[in-house]
């Protein structure tokens, strides 16, 4: 027999033992035992016991000096030197001292490194281990430089601009380098260790206008460079269109700021300004009566800007303003009407006067809602300047809006629309109507048992609306389920509503008992049942078991507390059930636990002796008509001394046993001999008479009966009528 051992992680096989013994020269992780004669042994030996005994295996633990530092292991006995052999599944500390201004960056232990800054690292052995420590630097030197004299250099937190110099950085930090550009200069870029600064540049942080780069986590020495040049500047210049037709003259001035910087400049002057600055005109009306017809960049008019003020994000070309002005033309804002209310007005531009118009060619948005606090609940009608908002479509017979360019709508989740008129020529039209609630109350129906109610409430006639209400202000719409009120239940208390009467169809009143159930044979053809009564039974359910199908089927359903199971089969076990039964309140039939399980056996049927014939001077054949399910047959002879009739013997299958009365014992007669006639259903057998010889007497009387075995006993039927045999 084979064994294989799998020793725990840094353990070893030290030993095979058999029965306690050690066997020389077995410590691999398998052992090939061959099993002898243990009965040859001195003792003997019944069993044998294979055993494999483990111990801590032996690694070398290894580690290098690092520069710059000294590292130590120690363990549970002691310092450890490099190379030595140890046990496994212990625990050892190494210890590394740095250099004067050195620190711990990582350790490593069989090649995966860890990140740690700590000095001391401890290593569960479990194999041949390698450790090692990192030193780096406490700090790095990081220079730093301009490339010309277009800017100079903010270092970290410090205040002071300069053109070069060198920071100490200490590890794993980082240091922050702000460009600052002399006037009409600007930052162009930036060099790390030589090498011009990306956006792939690994590191390293720069902001949005490239003015700030961060050096991130430095880790050796560095030098970072800022690269200043030149801007480049655009020509700028603007005026006032005063000459072309249908402009107004002396209806305005024109002002320009590049930056936060004013340009005042005066007609046909031109300044220069740095590229990328925005550059912002604003247009001043002489009086409200005047207004900016429009803008003009380079010869080119700006699109949808009729504001006082053009803006150009970031310059990047030369480029002429220019702005007219125009006799001012505006149209009266709508306003709210019944049923309906007009708000969130906003004005494209919005820098005209009056503030209760909207200026031509301008853009008004506002929002359509139904007046609520007057009951009104949805705008049924919204047509602006010919347009349909509702069914977002020009009304019938329209091609175009009236009085503006475009009409826009947006419907909001609460009922409301935002409509929007863009390019406005003259006053705003507006068909505007909004349903308002026709409220009937409802009175409360309080609920019953099986039917639900409602609160009162009021609800709106109009058939295309029927929105309900808790309250006659009709504030807030509410829906039905808001308005119901539950039926409350039945309340049953002993199976009876005290609401309305009703029977609990559930409630359980009665809980019929147990009987105990005890049976016996009468006669081969009848069996009684009888049993306790039980508690609340108001009849019992009587079961017998049926052979063929293996299962109980009902014979009888009576209120008594006996029973008696008729036309039975002579010789048979008949098993019976007794299930107590109540009915409650509601009508409900409510049965107890099926009772145990009492049985009982027919008597046999009673035999008959079909013959008796003389069979030589002491024996008499005697012949038997046979009976279903019986085990044996008992013979009785008339005994002429006593005038009683007396056991002789008895018939078991092919068998017959005499009968010792003193003895009171059967013994298996041989020589009588047992006849069966299957055909004729007969069993015959000659038997030797206890009378002296047939000569002295001349009848001979015989009776018989059958018997079955049940639980251990013997149940008898009824003796035979006798039979005679005359000499």
């Amino acid at each position: 027999m084979t064994f294989s051992a799998t020793p725990k992680e840094a353990y070893k096989v030290s030993c095979w033992k058999v029965n306690g013994k050690v066997v020389d020269g077995e410590n691999a992780n398998t052992f090939t035992f061959t099993v002898p004669s243990g009965a040859k042994e001195t003792p003997e030996v019944a069993s044998y016991k294979v055993e494999a005994v483990c111990e801590k295996d032996q690694f070398t633990l290894t580690y290098a000096q690092p520069s710059n530092g000294t590292l130590t292991a120690r363990g549970a006995a002691g310092e450890v030197a490099s190379g030595d052999k140890v046990n496994g599944d212990e625990k050892y500390t190494f210890t590394v001292k740095p250099d004067a201004d050195y620190i711990v960056e990582s350790w490593k232990v069989d090649g995966q490194v860890i990140d740690s800054h700590s000095t001391s690292y401890e290593v569960t052995v479990k194999k041949n281990t390698e450790v090692s420590v990192r030193l780096v630097p406490a700090s790095y030197k990081v220079t730093y430089k301009v490339n010309n004299e277009q800017g100079k250099l903010l270092v970290g937190k410090d205040t002071e601009e300069k053109t070069d110099g060198e920071i100490s950085a200490a590890y794993g930090t980082s240091i922050k380098f702000t460009a600052v550009s002399n006037k009409f200069c600007h930052i162009k870029g930036w060099k790390l260790d030589g090498t011009e600064v990306t956006d792939t540049t690994e590191g390293i942080s720069i902001s949005a206008d490239g003015s700030e780069l961060t050096l991130s986590e430095v880790k050796k020495e560095h030098s970072v460079e800022a690269i200043f040049d030149a801007a480049t500047m655009y020509e700028v210049s603007y005026e006032v269109d005063e000459t072309s037709e249908g402009v107004a003259s002396n209806a305005g001035t024109l002002n320009a700021k590049a930056g936060n910087t004013d340009l005042k400049l005066k007609k046909d002057q031109t300044t220069t300004v740095e590229g990328g600055k925005t550059l912002t005109f604003t247009a001043v009306p002489v009086s409200a009566d005047f207004m900016v017809a429009g803008w003009y960049v380079n010869g080119k008019k700006v699109e949808n800007e009729l504001s006082n003020t053009c803006v150009i994000e970031k310059l990047d070309k030369k480029v002429h303003v220019t702005v007219q002005f125009t006799q001012y033309k505006g149209y009266a804002l709508p306003v709210s009407g019944e049923g309906y209310a007009l708000s969130e007005m906003k004005r494209t531009p919005d820098d005209t006067t009056p503030d209760t118009e909207i200026r031509e060619n301008g853009t008004l948005s506002f929002k359509v809602a139904p007046d609520t606090d007057n009951k009104y609940i949805r705008i049924d009608k919204l047509v602006i300047n010919g347009y349909d908002c509702l069914a977002d479509k020009l009304s019938e017979g329209k091609e175009q809006p009236e009085n503006c360019t475009l009409v826009e709508v947006q419907k909001n989740e609460d009922g409301s629309y935002v409509i929007t008129v863009s390019g406005i020529t003259g006053e705003i039209q507006t068909d505007i109507t909004a349903h308002k609630h026709t409220l009937k109350k409802v009175d409360k129906v309080n609920p019953t048992c099986t039917k639900a109610g409602n609160k009162e409430y009021w609800i709106c006639e109009d058939e295309n609306c029927k929105e309900m209400f808790l309250e006659e202000a009709a504030m807030k719409a509410v829906q039905w389920k808001d308005i119901l009120l539950p039926a409350t239940g039945h309340n049953y208390q002993n199976g009876i509503c005290k609401n309305c009467g009703a029977k609990d169809p559930t409630y359980v009143d009665i809980h019929p008992g147990t009987p105990k159930v005890k049976a016996k044979a009468k006669g081969d053809r009848k069996i009684k049942l009888s049993w306790s009564k039980a508690k609340d039974a108001q009849g019992y359910i009587v079961y017998r078991y049926n052979a063929k199908t293996r299962k109980y089927a009902v014979i009888a359903n009576t209120k008594k507390t006996a029973y008696t199971d008729k036309k039975r089969t002579p010789g048979t076990v008949y098993r019976y059930l007794v299930k107590a039964y109540g009915v409650s309140l509601n009508k409900k039939v409510i049965y107890g636990q099926v009772s145990n399980c009492a049985s009982a056996v027919t008597k046999p049927q009673t035999p008959k002796i079909t013959s008796v014939k003389k069979a030589g001077t002491t024996k008499a054949a005697i012949q038997l008509k046979t009976e279903r399910n019986v085990k044996g047959y008992q013979l009785y002879e008339y005994m002429w001394q006593t005038k009683k009739f007396k056991l002789v013997g008895k018939i078991e299958g092919k068998k017959y046993y005499k009968y010792d009365s003193k003895k009171k014992k059967f013994t298996r007669d041989r020589k009588s001999k047992v006849v069966q006639n299957a055909k004729k259903k007969t069993i015959s057998v000659k038997i030797t008479t206890n009378n002296v010889n047939f000569k002295r007497y001349r009848r001979y009387r015989f009776k018989v009966r059958s018997y079955v075995k049940y639980n251990g006993k013997q149940i008898f039927s009824k003796l035979s009528k006798q039979k005679i045999v005359i000499r």
